[in-house]
């Protein structure tokens, strides 16, 4: 059975979703049989919202608990409580346990491949954070600034004189090429702006056995920078790059990704690229709200995050600081 959204309403009364809203929040001037008219095609249509002040429940559909996902499923969790909502979580190996009558919308996380079919399943909105969503299915992504990370992270290992500066990267070799290489294109524009596009390398790497034979070869080719695309395997990296008889910072500057627990505690702390996760938090759940009063525009969301120095990074060896 097709759920009932308040866009379908305002289509059968003959008028604005902004009217039905107010109509059925007993807010602002409506004029009562257009009231009592709205009021009844709610009952008629099965319209869940229209019980005054109910509270929105949302489900959050979860397919793995890294770092990444636990920062946004905190960041919902507050989100959800300063407005007053309720939600619940549920695994993506549970999928089944999601029933439409229960829930107003759904925001699925990392590991939830849901986009293609979700709309063939279900009859609720669905907001994925981080995870592709496919347009013509109709689904909004919310997304950290991968191109903005990438210029944090340059301008800063430029403006301490790096010039062989290598982007580093864990990703199977199954991935999409559209994840493969997200954040690549503002990499190589700064490279260019500054006149070092020749001197600087991304290497993706399928696993940690090829980046222990790459990594060394980059070294010797000159690289004093490095900016890793990842969380929990940034210990492994300043270990290897140690191995290979450099110091950090002194000889070779390090971004990494933040990991609260880890990267202000590593030695030399790291300095690293921190994620917003209120943010991505708080444009998911407008989006999904948007789309609950059938007033959403489907559109991909880029929220910034923001590089935090630490003792990684210093300035390229010969350079003063």
């Amino acid at each position: 059975m097709k759920r009932t959204l308040m866009k379908d309403l305002a289509a059968a009364a003959g008028v604005s979703v902004s009217q039905v809203s107010r109509a059925l929040g007993q807010k602002g001037e409506v004029a009562p049989e257009l009231r009592q008219r709205i009021h009844e095609l709610a009952r008629e249509m099965n319209y869940r919202n229209c019980a005054r002040n109910r509270p929105r429940t949302i489900a959050v559909l979860c397919g793995s608990f890294g770092e990444f996902s636990s920062g946004v499923l905190n960041g919902i969790e507050r989100e959800i409580r300063s407005r007053g909502w309720r939600m619940a979580v549920i695994p993506f190996r549970s999928i089944e346990l999601l029933n439409d009558r229960l829930y107003d919308g759904a925001v699925g996380l990392p590991g939830c491949d849901l986009a293609r079919s979700w709309h063939e399943r279900h009859r609720i909105p669905l907001v994925l954070i981080n995870n592709y969503g496919w347009m013509p299915d109709r689904v909004c992504s919310v997304f950290p600034d991968s191109n903005g990370e990438s210029r944090l992270a340059m301008e800063h290992l430029i403006s301490l004189g790096h010039r062989k500066i290598g982007r580093i990267r864990l990703v199977p070799e199954s991935a999409s090429e559209r994840e493969r290489n997200r954040g690549l294109d503002e990499f190589l524009r700064v490279a260019a702006r500054h006149g070092i596009l020749e001197s600087v390398r991304y290497v993706p790497m399928p696993d940690w056995r090829a980046l222990e034979a790459e990594l060394p070869r980059m070294l010797e080719d000159g690289f004093t920078a490095f900016i890793a695309v990842f969380m929990v395997e940034t210990q492994r990296l300043m270990n290897l790059i140690r191995r290979c008889g450099r110091r950090i910072p002194e000889e070779v500057s390090l971004v990494s990704y933040e990991d609260g627990a880890l990267s202000p505690f590593l030695d030399p702390p790291v300095t690293a690229l921190e994620y917003d996760y209120g943010g991505l938090a708080a444009q998911a759940l407008d989006q999904l709200g948007a789309e609950i009063e059938g007033r959403g525009r489907l559109r991909a969301i880029v929220v910034p995050g923001r590089l935090i120095v630490r003792g990684s990074t210093a300035a390229a060896p010969g350079r003063s600081s």
